[in-house]
C-alpha cells in the first residue's frame, strides 16, 4: 500500500518513515479517499489476500555462514555470491568467492586480497589488491560463471593507483569504485568515465533497481540521495528520518530504505511503501550490514547473526507462530534470538530490553521489570544477568526446570546438563545457559599438594613466608580479596528459602580479619617488564595466579606452560574446601507463571545446542553445558595434538577436569544488593573505622532485614 509522505509522517506513531523530496519540488501529493495516491502507478506486487499488515508478509531463513568475514554480498543469477575472508592455519588472510554459501567459485590465492565484488550481465567484477614492494597494486578482474578470468584491468593506467577503494557497484552503464570521500565511475569495459569527490567522506554508493547509480550521504536529520548523470552525482531526494539506511532496489523500487522498524520501498518520485515491518512478520534484525534484492521478491540480508534469506510468506504461516518474550536488563542474546526465530520451531522469540537501549541503569531496568511482573505483565523468560536470582526464587518468580527435564519433555533430561548439580539452588534447577567456565586460582603442586582449596589462615601463613621480591597474587587488594571470598561465602550464609542469614559468627569475623591483614599488591604499584602468569608461577614471583578454565584442555595446557604440576585451589574458603566457582554464560530462567512452558523449554533446548563446537574447541572462552557436546569435546581434545606435538588433553587431564567440576559447588550468580551491603560495611572495617566484630554485627542486622523482605 503506497502512502504519500505527508500522510506517512502524520502516521509516524504507527510506523516512522522518511520524508522525501525529489529535486526542488516537494514530494507531498494529495491523497484520494482511503489513502490511495493519485496518479501513482499500482504496486508491482499485489497485496496478498488475508493479510492486514501495513507491510507484506515475509519469513526469514538462515543461510550457510562462510568465512570469518563477508567482504561483499550480491545477487548472482537466481541466487547470490559472497566475497569472504578467512584466516588460514598459518594466520594469513585468505579470500574466496562463494556461490550460494557452498561452492567456491574463485580464489585469488595467497598474497592477494579481494576488497569488493559485484555481478553484472557479463560476469563478476572483483577489485583485488596484491602486495608489492612499497605498497600494493590494485586491479579489476572480470570472471565468468565457472570462475575463469575474462578480463584484467590494472588501476595504475587509469590513474587510480594512489586511491584505495573498498566498494564496487555494477550498474546499467558500467561500474563504480568507491573509497573514502571519492568515487571512480568506469564503463562496462573498464575505461574511466569520471572521478567524483564527495563532501562527506562517509558517503556510499548503491546500485538502483532502475539500473541507475546512486550516492547516499547521511545527515543529522536523515540522508541526501544523489543520482549519477552526466559525469556527476546530481541531487535527487532528501530523506528526513534520522538513522535511515539506503540500499539498492529491485524491479519495483529503485531504492529500499531500512529503519529501526523495517524496510520501505522508495520510488523515484519520493513515494514510500512499507515493504516489510519486523514486528508484523515476527522477525528480529540486529546490526543490519547489507541488503540485496533477489528475484521473486526475495531479499538477502546480512546482519549480526550472519546471512539470511527473506521470502514472501503466507499470512497463515506467520499467524500460526506463538510469541515468546524474554526480558533483558542490559545484555543481549547476540543474535541467538534471530537464529531461534529462523529455526522453524513454531515459536517467535521477542527480546524485551528493559534498559531502553542502555539509557536506563540496570537498577532502574530491574525496577521496570518488577513493576511489569507485579502488574501481571511478566515476560515468559529472563536473561538473568543483573537479576537477584536467589530472591526471585524465594518470591516464586522462577520456575523449577528439573521436573520438566526429568519428564523428558523437549527431548532433554537432567543427565544432559553437565553442571546440573552446580546450578541447583535449594533443591531446584532454575536457570540454564549454553556454556560455562570455571573461575579458579592456580598454584604449584609443590606448595599445595592435591588440594582443591585452602583456608584464609593458610593464605596468611604463605604470605608471611614469601621470599623477598615475591608476591601472593597480582593486583590483589583488600576489597577485591574480600569480594572474591565473600561472593562464595554468602551463598551458604544466606538461607533465602527460610528468609534468614548468619554473618555474626567467628568464621565470618575471621574472613574479615584476614582481608584486613593481607599485603596489598595493586597493579599501579607493580613495575618492570610484563610477565605471563605461567612464568611468574614457574619462577616463584607469584604464589598463586588467577586462571580461567574455558576449555577442556586448559588445565593441561597451562601446566605445560608452567613446566611442572599445578593445583587448582581457587580463593580461600573457611574450611579449605573447593574455592573455584562456575560462571554460566547467558543464564536464562523461565517465569513460573508463563503460559508457554513448552515453548520456553524449546528455546532452552535450542540455547543448549547453539554452542559452537568448532569455535569452542580452539578457544579458551567457555565449555558446553550440554553433556553430549562436552563429552565430544573431551574426546576430540584427547585425539588431537597441540603445537608441541603432544596431545592437547591426556586421559589424566580429563579426569582432573571432571574432579574439579564435581568439587565446584557454587556459581558466580549472587544477589548484588546483598553483596553491596556486605562490601559497604567491610570497607569501614578496612579503613579502621570499626572492628571486624562490629562490622559483622551491622552486616547481620542489615542483611536480616533485607533477606526477610525478599518474599
Amino acid at each position: 500500500m503506497k502512502k504519500p509522505l505527508a500522510l506517512l509522517l502524520a502516521l509516524s506513531l504507527l510506523f516512522p518513515l522518511a520524508a522525501c523530496s525529489s529535486g526542488e519540488e516537494p514530494a507531498v501529493s494529495p491523497t484520494a479517499p482511503g489513502g490511495a495516491q493519485e496518479g501513482a502507478a499500482p504496486s508491482a506486487s499485489p497485496e496478498p489476500q488475508g493479510w492486514d499488515g501495513l507491510g507484506r508478509p515475509y519469513r526469514r531463513s538462515a543461510l550457510p555462514a562462510y568465512g570469518d568475514s563477508t567482504v561483499s554480498l550480491f545477487a548472482w543469477g537466481e541466487g547470490y555470491c559472497q566475497a569472504v575472508m578467512y584466516f588460514a592455519e598459518d594466520g594469513r588472510s585468505m579470500y574466496e568467492l562463494v556461490e550460494n554459501g557452498e561452492d567456491v567459485l574463485y580464489s585469488p590465492g595467497a598474497g592477494v586480497s579481494v576488497a569488493a565484488a559485484d555481478g553484472c550481465a557479463e560476469g563478476i567484477w572483483l577489485l583485488e589488491y596484491e602486495g608489492a614492494e612499497g605498497g600494493s597494486v590494485g586491479r579489476l578482474r572480470l570472471i565468468g560463471a565457472s570462475g575463469e578470468t575474462l578480463r584484467d584491468v590494472p588501476l595504475e593506467p587509469l590513474g587510480l593507483a594512489e586511491s584505495y577503494f573498498s566498494s564496487l557497484r555494477c550498474f546499467e552503464g558500467g561500474m563504480c569504485l568507491q573509497g573514502a570521500g571519492e568515487a571512480a565511475v568506469l564503463d562496462g569495459g573498464g575505461a574511466l568515465v569520471s572521478r567524483v569527490s564527495f563532501d562527506d567522506p562517509g558517503a556510499y554508493v548503491v546500485s538502483g533497481g532502475d539500473g541507475g547509480l546512486y550516492a547516499v550521504a547521511s545527515t543529522y536529520s536523515g540522508a541526501e540521495v544523489s543520482r549519477f548523470s552526466g559525469g556527476n552525482f546530481e541531487h535527487a531526494l532528501t530523506l528526513e528520518t534520522p538513522g535511515v539506511r539506503v540500499f539498492g532496489g529491485n524491479g519495483e523500487f529503485p531504492l529500499i530504505c531500512a529503519l529501526d522498524d523495517g524496510l520501505y520501498g522508495l520510488d523515484s518520485a519520493g513515494w514510500t511503501t512499507p515493504l516489510l515491518l519486523w514486528e508484523e512478520c515476527r522477525l528480529s534484525v540486529t546490526g543490519l550490514r547489507s541488503l540485496v534484492p533477489l528475484s521473486g521478491d526475495r531479499l538477502l540480508l546480512l546482519d549480526a547473526s550472519g546471512p539470511a534469506l527473506l521470502e514472501p510468506a503466507s499470512p497463515g504461516e506467520l499467524s500460526g507462530r506463538v510469541t515468546l518474550t524474554i526480558a533483558s536488563l542490559s545484555g543481549g542474546l547476540y543474535g541467538l534470538d534471530q537464529r531461534f526465530n529462523d529455526s522453524g520451531s513454531g515459536y517467535y522469540l521477542q527480546v524485551l530490553d528493559y534498559s531502553d537501549g542502555g539509557r536506563l541503569s540496570p537498577e532502574d531496568a530491574l525496577t521496570r521489570l518488577a513493576a511489569d511482573i507485579a502488574a501481571g505483565s511478566a515476560p515468559d523468560m529472563f536473561l538473568l544477568e543483573g537479576i537477584p536470582v536467589n530472591s526471585w526464587i524465594r518470591r516464586g518468580h522462577l520456575a523449577d526446570l528439573a521436573p520438566l527435564l526429568e519428564s523428558g519433555a523437549g527431548g532433554l533430561s537432567l543427565d544432559d546438563i553437565a553442571v546440573a548439580s552446580q546450578l541447583t539452588v535449594d533443591g531446584g534447577l532454575y536457570f540454564l545457559g549454553d556454556s560455562f567456565g570455571i573461575n579458579s586460582c592456580a598454584g604449584l603442586r609443590s606448595n599445595f599438594g592435591d588440594a582443591l582449596g585452602w583456608t584464609p589462615q593458610e593464605y596468611l601463613e604463605a604470605e608471611a613466608s614469601l621470599p623477598s621480591g615475591s608476591i601472593m597474587m597480582y593486583n590483589m587488594t583488600r576489597p577485591l580479596f574480600f569480594e572474591l571470598v565473600c561472593s562464595r561465602y554468602m551463598q551458604r550464609a544466606i538461607d533465602w528459602a527460610g528468609g534468614v542469614c548468619d554473618f555474626d559468627n567467628e568464621e565470618f569475623i575471621s574472613l574479615l580479619e584476614c582481608a584486613c591483614s593481607i599485603r596489598e599488591t595493586p597493579e599501579s604499584q607493580m613495575t618492570g617488564v610484563y610477565m605471563s602468569p605461567s612464568q611468574a608461577l614457574r619462577e616463584g614471583l607469584e604464589y598463586a595466579v588467577t586462571l580461567w578454565i574455558g576449555n577442556v584442555s586448559r588445565i593441561d595446557e597451562f601446566e605445560r606452560e608452567v613446566g611442572e604440576r599445578i593445583s587448582l585451589v581457587g580463593m580461600p574458603t573457611p574450611d579449605g574446601s573447593c574455592g573455584s566457582q562456575l560462571q554460566l554464560s547467558r543464564p536464562v530462567g523461565v517465569y513460573a507463571g508463563s503460559p508457554h512452558p513448552e515453548g520456553c523449554l524449546e528455546f532452552l533446548r535450542f540455547l543448549l545446542m547453539s554452542y559452537d563446537m568448532d569455535y569452542g574447541e580452539g578457544s579458551n572462552s567457555a565449555m558446553p553445558v550440554y553433556r553430549p557436546y562436552l563429552d565430544a569435546q573431551i574426546e576430540r581434545a584427547i585425539a588431537s595434538t597441540g603445537e608441541s606435538g603432544a596431545p592437547r588433553l591426556t586421559p589424566e587431564g580429563a579426569e582432573r577436569l571432571e574432579e574439579l567440576l564435581a568439587a565446584v559447588d557454587c556459581t558466580t550468580l549472587c544477589d548484588s544488593a546483598a553483596l553491596s551491603i556486605i562490601e559497604e560495611e567491610a570497607a569501614a572495617c578496612f579503613a579502621g573505622a570499626r572492628s571486624a566484630e562490629e562490622a559483622a554485627r551491622i552486616i547481620q542486622d542489615r542483611l536480616s532485614t533485607y533477606v526477610a523482605e525478599q518474599s
